[in-house]
């Protein structure tokens, strides 16, 4: 039996949303990027969406404009722990809403680098990077560490060695490879604690012997539980659509389709706050 003019169908009842994405701090304004979903069946719709869209804190309107995709800059610069809520509304989708917060910050009491601290394989020097936080008793807290080389250049050799701190293995992400460490203070509610991962540096040889070729800085994120949420998705998508092309085999994705974490409600994306605490590391032979 031919095949030839048949085709495959599908029927897909999917309706298209509003998309809705911000990640905002309080040392910036709130940027937000708008889109809308689209289904891969249907035509590419080539006529821009109109957008309305309103910003409160703490229930009061601070901004309102009409916008079509893109980037949206709203001029606010948000308040520690004040409440932000998005509206946005257009005459050919459904409206969506969604909120967030700016949590309190943990600041960095402690960080060091002790290095070297051995050699790997490939000749590159290790160090350990320690960096030391007071968890507030009071309430659920949620976190990002990020090294940087640097203030900004950013760093993420510390995947390629074993960690083996007790806080992070306990988030069990290790095996998606994430870019950073997210985890929660489910073990260490009320606590001084201190974060030990491994990291490779360049270095500089000399007469006053090895030492690392740049500074190194550690970036101590506090995050909402909807941005926690949002990382750990995340990092499990990314990895679940990746192939690892080493044989016929291999060319299968590394795992199921994993749906997004999105706080908006009626509609895809995310709007999720954090504040930063940013410290030198200090080199400790």
């Amino acid at each position: 039996m031919s095949n030839e003019g048949e085709y495959l169908t599908f029927d897909v009842n999917i309706d298209s949303k509003i998309v809705v994405n911000s990640i905002y701090s309080d040392d910036s304004v709130i940027n937000i990027w708008l889109s809308t979903s689209g289904i891969i069946t249907e035509p590419y719709n080539s006529n821009p969406t109109v957008f309305l869209v309103s910003v409160y804190e703490n229930d009061e309107l601070r901004y309102t404009s009409q916008a079509n995709s893109g980037k949206l800059n709203t001029h606010i610069r948000p308040n520690v722990s004040s409440k932000y809520k998005i509206e946005v509304s257009s005459n050919s989708f459904s409206s969506v809403s969604t909120t967030d917060s700016v949590p309190s910050i943990v600041g960095i009491t402690n960080a060091e680098f002790v290095f070297p601290i051995a050699v790997d394989e490939f000749g590159d020097y290790l160090g350990e990077a320690q960096v030391t936080f007071s968890d507030p008793v009071e309430c659920k807290n949620y976190y990002e560490l990020l090294i940087n080389v640097g203030v900004n250049n950013y760093f993420t050799g510390f995947m390629d060695y074993p960690i083996t701190d007790p806080i992070i293995l306990n988030e069990g992400d290790l095996d998606y490879y994430p870019s950073s460490i997210f985890f929660s203070d489910e073990l260490i509610n009320g606590q001084s604690y201190t974060l030990k991962i491994k990291v490779a540096v360049g270095v500089v040889i000399n007469s006053e012997g090895i030492k690392p070729s740049s500074e190194l800085y550690a970036e101590l994120r506090s995050v909402s539980k909807n941005y926690y949420l949002y990382r750990k998705y995340l990092t499990r998508h990314l990895y679940n659509q990746q192939m690892n092309n080493k044989d016929f085999y291999d060319y299968l994705y590394n795992g199921e389709p994993v749906d997004m974490y999105s706080n908006i409600i009626n509609g895809y994306g995310i709007f999720a706050g954090y504040q930063s605490s940013m410290s030198k590391l200090n080199l400790k032979n």
